[in-house]
């Protein structure tokens, strides 16, 4: 099985709280291969990274996890230089190119090299073995390495969509009418809140579906207006999430909170959003 180096940004920001973060993380990449039915041998954090011994067909599933700000499939080799210096030869043979740069980020700081120092060595063991140039902006092959426990060195990268993990922020219901109450639901499950789906009819929900890993998605139909109160109620939930834009903004009749997450996007971020987030 290949390693997954699972990075994440806003989480590494929560102080005190940050364990609990992590954890949560952890969990809904558990939840996201059993969901997807990937194997996996081992998920566990090391010095501000997750690692997730996997198929490499993860990695289309993991970056659909919020909290996940980016991940690569890497090449795990114990801290030594020799080793370190055969993964990166490997990884050179795998790629055809006329310029590269080597990328070392030293999260281990007990490392006894520093980061310009095996950049500058590793830099020069690839020009004598391979008779390729150095280029640091826009080479052909950027070979990165990240230091912690251990070296992982890899030549691509994954970017996720950030935030926070599900379930991380509390339960919202949220009103299910038409594409933009799809987004509306997407944006908040990115700020770590899990949700109850309700509608007056049946909806399309797969792409709510996508990014749901941390809860199960629930929609319940309903019959009058009144009985998401009972629903928030049973939930003890406090907060109606609906898809109403700048455009089309109105008052509904409710003791509930309402959030209005597309309410300053433009037309245009709006189509862009749409784009990412697969709905159409």
């Amino acid at each position: 099985m290949d390693t997954i180096l699972v990075r994440y940004s806003e989480i590494g920001l929560k102080g005190k709280n940050r364990t609990y973060f992590e954890n949560k993380l952890v969990n809904n990449i558990r939840e996201c291969m059993k969901k997807n039915k990937v194997r996996f041998s081992n998920l566990h954090k090391s010095r501000g990274r997750i690692l997730l011994y996997s198929l490499p067909k993860a990695a289309t599933y993991l970056k659909n996890v919020f909290g996940i700000a980016s991940l690569s499939i890497a090449k795990e080799v114990e801290l030594n230089h020799k080793a370190i210096e055969k993964a990166v030869e490997e990884a050179s043979r795998k790629e055809r190119f006329k310029t590269f740069r080597i990328s070392v980020q030293r999260l281990n700081k007990n490392f006894q090299k520093t980061s310009m120092q095996l950049e500058a060595e590793l830099g020069a063991f690839v020009v004598k073995r391979f008779r390729k140039k150095v280029k640091l902006e826009n080479p052909d092959l950027n070979i990165h390495i990240e230091i912690t426990d251990k070296a992982y060195i890899f030549t691509e990268t994954v970017f996720g969509f950030r935030g926070l993990p599900i379930s991380t922020q509390g339960k919202v219901i949220s009103l299910i009418e038409d594409k933009e109450s799809l987004l509306s639901t997407i944006l908040v499950m990115r700020r770590g809140c899990s949700a109850v789906l309700v509608g007056f009819k049946d909806f399309d929900i797969e792409p709510v579906k996508r990014f749901a890993y941390g809860f199960e998605v629930k929609f319940i139909k309903l019959k009058k207006f009144e009985d998401i109160e009972d629903i928030a109620k049973r939930n003890k939930i406090k907060a109606l999430v609906v898809g109403q834009t700048t455009e089309t903004i109105k008052n509904l009749e409710t003791d509930l909170l309402l959030l209005r997450p597309l309410v300053g996007y433009s037309k245009l971020e709006l189509i862009q959003l749409y784009k990412q987030f697969g709905i159409k």
